[in-house]
């Protein structure tokens, strides 16, 4: 939208806010209900993590035992879920151990509402959409909160909004080229959940020296913080044994990565059947996987000319990382706001008028992926058949934003700094054992 910025009238501009503004409100009204049920809902990984926080202050294993009985705080006593993340998770929340669950809940619940809305403000801010910046804001953030991920990480008081937020204030002083506190944010976040770790990598990629320095080094001090709160056999156990733990894989809704997405294709699920072609499941997810992984290295080698492409390749990673891990629950995709935004400004700049308008209104389609209440009362609450693939929507939504982003990342890319001196090195090094060679 950066191209029309400039010439947009002012009425034009207040128009285009009022109703992203009345489109925000009218979600927020129709998921009100949502919203209170999730408020008062039992938020059950909390109390994984606050359960991790009383263990490391009484000294016990993290990820073996559970919390012991509190008088007067009943609740995480029962019931407490796996603790399958870092250690670092748990020790942020200790500060917080005198506070009692049924009262913290309620902070976290508001915490993540404000995580999300400001991570929506960062993207729309790193992509600079100019006078656009509040009415795609209003937009995306009622896409958002009207979303399947959103009212499950709400549920379910996941870690996800922490991570996404701490990743894209990172990315933003990144951009500003403050080194330092882009590499503790970006060295935190890999450590609250290791999906942040392809941001740690990609930051890496383009950082100079000092940034290199930095975020090494701050990855380095929370991993010794880390051995001292908790040991080093229990450090380990995260790398060795907990992955034995994790719990298995689900078709959508439940979890959404291609893995699920297909299994809901061609495996039979009661109400969700589309075709009964259970041998095509690992044909297609090995394929779609490799052409994910394949994505992958476009950002990580390549460094895209327009200014944007910074958030871009961001984004590209981001939905790319939740798709080719077969357990990626439905409240991890609350990383589609990345690729929401990034779709609303590709949208925005294309200059070719039919190009913008399939564009703008394949992104539509996309948006409307992550709702799957709004398909129910289109569809009277009938997902039979083909219809039924909107269950797995968000990977859908992640998956096809991977192809629209791509091209236009790699439009005018060139290999990043550290490639380029792979490829002189090698160049160099070849000239050298050629001239080096004795004659016979």
């Amino acid at each position: 939208m950066e191209s029309s910025n400039t010439h947009i009238s002012p009425d034009y501009y207040r128009i285009t806010l009022a109703i992203s503004i009345a489109f925000f409100l009218y979600i927020l009204l129709l998921r009100v209900n949502n919203l209170k049920q999730q408020y008062t809902a039992p938020q059950h990984d909390l109390r994984a993590y606050l359960a991790c926080a009383h263990n490391i202050v009484d000294g016990r294993h993290i990820y073996k035992t559970h919390h012991k009985y509190i008088p007067g705080d009943p609740t995480l006593s029962t019931h407490i879920p796996k603790y399958i993340y870092p250690p670092l998770m748990g020790m942020i929340l200790i500060p917080f151990n005198s506070i009692p669950y049924t009262t913290f809940k309620k902070y976290w619940f508001f915490l993540n509402l404000f995580l999300i809305f400001h991570a929506i403000l960062l993207s729309v801010t790193l992509l600079g959409f100019k006078q656009f910046r509040w009415p795609v804001f209003f937009a995306i953030s009622a896409v958002m909160i009207g979303s399947d991920p959103v009212r499950l990480l709400l549920y379910t008081a996941q870690a996800d909004a922490l991570a996404i937020y701490l990743s894209l204030l990172a990315l933003y002083f990144f951009n500003k080229q403050k080194w330092l506190p882009a590499a503790i944010l970006i060295a935190v976040a890999s450590w609250t959940k290791v999906t942040p770790g392809i941001f740690f990598i990609y930051f890496l990629t383009r950082g100079n020296l000092k940034f290199t320095i930095y975020a090494l080094s701050s990855a380095i001090i929370l991993m010794m913080l880390q051995l001292g709160a908790v040991g080093k056999s229990q450090f380990l156990y995260f790398f060795t044994d907990i992955a034995k733990e994790m719990p298995e894989t689900l078709p959508a809704p439940s979890m959404e990565s291609l893995w699920s997405l297909f299994s809901l294709i061609f495996i039979p699920h009661e109400q969700y059947y589309i075709l009964n072609k259970p041998h095509l499941l690992v044909p297609f997810v090995v394929t779609f996987k490799l052409i994910t992984m394949a994505i992958i290295t476009i950002p990580m080698l390549r460094t895209g000319s327009k200014k944007e492409s910074l958030f871009m390749g961001f984004a590209i990673l981001s939905s790319a990382s939740l798709l080719i891990t077969d357990i990626s629950w439905m409240m991890r995709f609350v990383w589609n706001l990345v690729t929401i935004a990034a779709l609303f400004y590709i949208s925005g700049n294309i200059k070719t008028r039919i190009t913008a308008y399939l564009t703008l209104a394949l992104t539509v389609m996309l948006l409307l992926l992550n709702n799957t209440y709004l398909w129910m009362y289109a569809f009277k609450g009938d997902l039979s058949g083909w219809r039924g693939i909107i269950t797995g929507g968000v990977a859908v939504h992640a998956f096809i934003s991977l192809l629209i982003i791509t091209p236009y990342y790699l439009k005018g890319s060139t290999f990043s700094l550290p490639v380029i001196k792979t490829i002189k090195l090698y160049k160099s090094t070849k000239k050298i054992l050629i001239k080096n060679v004795p004659e016979k």
